[in-house]
């Protein structure tokens, strides 16, 4: 056969060449532009298609709002009392990041918005729930969903009490996630003991304590307070669950291996009753003395609740 001209023989090999570059652009961008479109719409559409979905089931009238830590769902008639009530729990979290978080060996900012959602009736509270948690929570004012990190809250007329229950929750949230770090050792009782104890700057006990406390007819051990299980918080009756570990973090607060203790069931460690008594009672003698303590403390709580009852009866004569 016939030798190509060498002219014609370089433009063919050229136009090839220009082909399998095409193609392989071709092919480039077949494979890259739907990754491309995927990413940007995981990273853009899906979160917020995911939110709608979420939080499609609130009643109507909310509306939504963002500051720097939160992202704040509320009805839209309680916007001043609620953007009020962000910043506050926005400088609560901010002095438990710098504070207790020390204390506690470091949490991190949370590098997400912790979604808020206020509720403006106990009922909506609770048909939230049942939808986010599959649980009526009947016999609560608010949660901290540990899977999520959602904080739900009841609006009350009161904002000292707003307040108290937001950061009751926000303790929740950064006790769980240290900031970011996934979930917590902390058991039941002295995840709520503590969640109360935060309420105020300066930790006491509410008037509510005193009077679950001065109406039990007994003295309760310390085990017992101990072995209270996630369920007995919100189940008929949970005040006492409540009322008893608010009470037992009150008393080792102010002893001085308090913050070691909590350091170490941070991590999961020292949960059993031999570890809390190996922090607050290492000997019989020791022992002893912090069960007497905790027996005086309750008697003290029981005196000062008859006492007040007896003042308001004669006030109302």
């Amino acid at each position: 056969p016939e030798r190509e001209p060498a002219a014609f023989h370089q433009a063919k090999q050229k136009a090839l060449k220009r082909q399998e570059k095409d193609s392989f652009w071709k092919d480039i961008i077949y494979v890259t532009v739907p990754i491309l479109i995927m990413l940007v719409f995981s990273i853009y559409g899906l979160p917020k298609i995911m939110e709608w979905l979420k939080f499609s089931h609130l009643p109507s009238g909310y509306q939504k709002t963002e500051t720097r830590f939160f992202r704040v769902f509320y009805p839209s008639s309680k916007k001043e009392d609620v953007l009020e009530l962000a910043k506050e729990g926005e400088a609560y979290l901010e002095w438990f990041l710098e504070d207790v978080g020390k204390r506690l060996g470091g949490f991190e900012k949370p590098k997400y918005h912790i979604n808020l959602i206020f509720l403006d009736s106990h009922l909506d509270f609770r048909k939230f729930a049942v939808k986010e948690l599959e649980k009526d929570l009947a016999f609560n004012g608010g949660y901290f969903n540990p899977l999520t990190g959602d904080i739900a809250l009841v609006l009350g007329k009161d904002p000292a009490k707003n307040l108290r229950g937001l950061r009751h929750e926000l303790t929740h949230y950064l006790l769980n996630r240290g900031g970011n770090m996934f979930a917590s050792g902390f058991p039941a009782w002295l995840s709520e003991g503590l969640a109360i104890y935060f309420e105020k700057v300066e930790p006491d006990l509410e008037p509510w304590i005193y009077q679950t406390v001065g109406e039990e007819n007994r003295i309760l051990p310390i085990a017992e307070v101990l072995s209270f299980s996630r369920a007995d918080f919100s189940a008929l009756g949970n005040r006492k669950a409540y009322a008893y570990s608010a009470l037992l973090v009150y008393l080792i607060s102010q002893e001085p291996k308090f913050w070691n203790y909590l350091q170490e069931t941070r991590w999961g460690r020292k949960k059993t009753l031999e570890d809390f008594y190996s922090y607050f009672g290492p000997t019989k003698e020791e022992r002893k003395t912090l069960e007497q303590k905790w027996e005086i403390l309750q008697n003290r709580v029981k005196e000062e609740y008859l006492k007040r009852k007896k003042q308001k009866r004669k006030k109302k004569e």
